[in-house]
C-alpha cells in the first residue's frame, strides 16, 4: 500500500519507493501524485542543502586575507563536501600562468608540474574555457588517492573554474 511510503516521506525519508504507479485506477493516481510530492520534497531538500553550504563557504572565504588562505579555505571546505578524495587549487598569476597554491589530501609528485600556462593541459584548458571539465573512467595510473590504510585510483576527474568578482 501507499500508507507506509507516505508516512516515511512525512518523517523525512526521501529514499522511499512509491509502488503502484503503473496502475490505471485511483490507487495509481494516488501513487503518481505521491511520486510527484516525493520529487518536489527531494528537490527542495537538495536546494536548501546547496544554499546552506554556499552560505557557510562564503562566510569562511570572506575571512581569508591572502590568496593562499583563500585557496586553502576553499579546498578544505569544498573537497570533503563533494566527497572527493583530493583537491588541487591553481591560481592565476600576474603573468597569466596558473600556479598550484593549495591542496587537500594530495601527495606531492616530482613529475607533476606546479605551473601551467592558460590553455595548457586540462588545468589550463579549464581556465581558458571558463567551463567545468569532467572525465569519467580515469586511467588507473593517472593519479592516486593516498591514506594511511592504502591508496586507490580516482574514477572521475572534475575540473572547475573559480572566478572571483572584484569588489
Amino acid at each position: 500500500g501507499l500508507t507506509a511510503p507516505m508516512t516515511r516521506l512525512a518523517g523525512g525519508d526521501r529514499d522511499i519507493e512509491v509502488p503502484g504507479q503503473a496502475r490505471k485506477d485511483e490507487i495509481g493516481e494516488l501513487a503518481r501524485a505521491l511520486q510527484v510530492f516525493k520529487d518536489i520534497t527531494v528537490a527542495s531538500h537538495n536546494t536548501d542543502w546547496v544554499k546552506t553550504q554556499v552560505a557557510q563557504m562564503s562566510g569562511k572565504l570572506q575571512g581569508a586575507t591572502t590568496q593562499s588562505q583563500f585557496g586553502e579555505t576553499l579546498m578544505s571546505g569544498l573537497t570533503p563536501q563533494l566527497g572527493a578524495g583530493l583537491g588541487l587549487f591553481y591560481q592565476t598569476q600576474d603573468d597569466g600562468s596558473l600556479l598550484l597554491t593549495a591542496t587537500w589530501g594530495f601527495r606531492e609528485r616530482r613529475d607533476m608540474p606546479r605551473r601551467y600556462q592558460n590553455g595548457e593541459g586540462l588545468v589550463g584548458q579549464c581556465a581558458h574555457q571558463g567551463h567545468p571539465i569532467v572525465l569519467a573512467d580515469v586511467p588507473a595510473d593517472y593519479l592516486r588517492i593516498h591514506s594511511a590504510l592504502g591508496e586507490a585510483a580516482p574514477r572521475t576527474l572534475i575540473l572547475l573554474p573559480v572566478k572571483i568578482k572584484d569588489a
